[in-house]
């Protein structure tokens, strides 16, 4: 019988649905086995094997008795788990167990329930080689509220600061009162990023909390991310516990987050953005999952021009609302996922994940856009120049990523104000090659016939990888041969070979399927001859 068949039923004659089964779907079962014995079984897979077994004795019974008596008798006579069983109501039971895991004063889960919780979190994690984050956080200057104003007023801000927190929950999250003033987040599939901007989110959502806003209740957090930072619990907490602190010696009311080595503050004081080094531990991260998992992403170092002469002209308080409103529009341009910093200055970064450089390119365009749209960046005639490099095609190395996309930028820079450049991909120098390019595909098989050919442009080729148009799909090992002219009518030609990707996709202006391949793995002496044959 099928999962959801099987819990249907159960639920069915149980006469009540389970309160967690759309929130939980991973702890159906043990939900379920909660409603009939206690303790309760808590592994999901005993639990499923238990019902079965219940549900084939209660078929088998010719459906005499309920399921709950059929549970009661098998766990009673068969299993011998229950040795002097005590009948009591449901709703009894409910209300005791609740006064067990929730904290009376502010009605969140308490510290034993987060405890519980959080080994469960850590075993679905570990089992589906998931992440998650744990976000701590310390009401500040609480002894002192309590001290000036009365334990009363105390409570009240306690109660006050957590139904703030429950209603700035997501769905999937959920919050304890870990003891005294500090409260702890449990993020499921939330990396430190992810958990950071939630944090955000919500120092933002409170800042607006009119009870809070008037009594000046700010808190200060820290973050630590399972298994990054630690896969012992313990050691997780303790990490967490330890980037709090440090927020709250570096002048309370911030959020740091942990990492191997250091606590240490994420964002740029002006502007809220990330800081350089939070953005060049991203980065590592990135780098080490693009190689595992064989990912594109792009990094894009931008810089204000004529910020110098705008300082000089303009007070420094004008100076750093163009800051503030440049990192205003990044972060509304950009994604979710994506990384922006404050690099230093007047200079921002970007990294873009799953991102090539045509993606990068599109984004840049977005944000001139935008900027020349923006009336106040208009007004002091704002523009920015920006450097793209993106891996793996431009680099094999973090450093060098760096070094290319800050190279492009000073390329962007002396070639005059609100200029963009992509590493080895300049598309000025694109504009010159007017003829096609001829793409031979040239599988190793000798089935292969040699007519099949598909012409495409420059533009066509992206750093992420060379993609080329098929009309017929052929699953065999492929070596690339290019074979192009230059602005002086010279012929030139280049063979890669590379891991080759087979893909379809659909057409929408013609309503029909294309095929293709795209090579991702293409050696980087091959890649350098490519280069300089483009740069020629």
């Amino acid at each position: 019988m099928k999962r959801t068949d099987l819990i249907n039923l159960i639920c069915q004659e149980l006469g009540e649905i389970p309160i967690d089964l759309k929130l939980q779907p991973e702890h159906q079962y043990s939900d379920l086995m909660s409603r009939v014995i206690y303790p309760t079984v808590k592994e999901e897979e005993e639990a499923e094997s238990y019902w079965r077994e219940i549900f084939y004795r209660h078929e088998s019974n010719d459906k005499k008795l309920s399921l709950r008596y059929s549970a009661f008798e098998y766990f009673l006579k068969v299993k011998h788990m229950m040795k002097k069983p005590v009948l009591i109501e449901y709703d009894v039971l409910d209300r005791i167990l609740k006064k067990a895991i929730v904290d009376g004063l502010t009605g969140l889960y308490n510290r034993s329930y987060f405890e519980n919780s959080l080994k469960k979190e850590t075993k679905r994690a570990a089992r589906h080689h998931h992440i998650y984050s744990i976000f701590l956080l310390d009401i500040d200057d609480f002894k002192y509220i309590n001290d000036s104003q009365g334990h009363v007023f105390g409570d009240e801000v306690l109660r006050k600061f957590a139904h703030a927190l429950q209603k700035a929950c997501r769905e999937e999250d959920t919050v304890y009162r870990y003891g005294g003033e500090e409260f702890i987040f449990i993020l499921p599939e939330t990396s430190r990023m992810g958990a950071l901007r939630f944090a955000e989110r919500l120092k933002l959502q409170l800042s607006h909390d009119g009870f809070l806003k008037k009594n000046n209740i700010s808190f200060s957090g820290g973050i630590a991310e399972y298994p990054a930072d630690s896969s012992n619990i313990m050691t997780l907490i303790k990490n967490a516990d330890s980037a709090m602190y440090k927020a709250k010696n570096a002048g309370k009311d911030s959020i740091f987050v942990y990492n191997h080595y250091q606590a240490q503050s994420a964002n740029d004081g002006l502007t809220g953005l990330f800081n350089r080094h939070y953005f060049q531990a991203c980065v590592h991260r990135e780098f080490k999952r693009a190689l595992r998992h064989d990912r594109v992403f792009s990094l894009v170092c931008m810089e204000i021009d004529g910020f110098e002469a705008l300082m000089e002209q303009q007070d420094q308080g004008v100076a750093e609302l163009v800051l503030k409103e440049s990192a205003r529009i990044l972060r509304n341009q950009c994604r979710d996922e994506d990384v922006i910093a404050r690099w230093g200055g007047n200079e921002f970064c970007l990294m873009l994940s799953e991102i090539a450089v045509d993606g990068a390119m599109a984004l840049l365009k977005r944000l001139r856009l935008a900027f020349k749209e923006n009336s106040f960046l208009l007004k002091y005639d704002i523009s920015f120049s920006a450097g793209v490099s993106t891996f793996p095609s431009d680099s094999s190395g973090e450093e060098e990523l760096f070094f290319y996309a800050r190279q492009a930028l000073r390329q962007a820079k002396n070639a005059g104000h609100n200029q963009i450049i992509c590493h080895f991909f300049n598309r000025r120098k694109h504009e010159r090659y007017e003829k096609p390019l001829r793409i031979e595909i040239k599988p190793f098989s000798e089935a292969f016939e040699a007519n099949h050919k598909s012409e495409v442009t420059l533009s066509d080729i992206s750093l992420g990888g060379i993609s080329v148009s098929m009309k017929n799909h052929y699953k065999q090992n492929s070596q690339l041969l290019i074979r192009f002219k230059n602005a002086q009518d010279e012929t030139s030609e280049i063979i890669l070979f590379g891991r080759v990707i087979w893909f379809r996709e659909k057409d929408s202006l013609k309503d029909e399927y294309r095929y293709g391949i795209k090579f991702s793995d293409i050696h980087k002496n091959e890649k350098e001859k490519l280069s300089k044959l483009i740069e020629a």
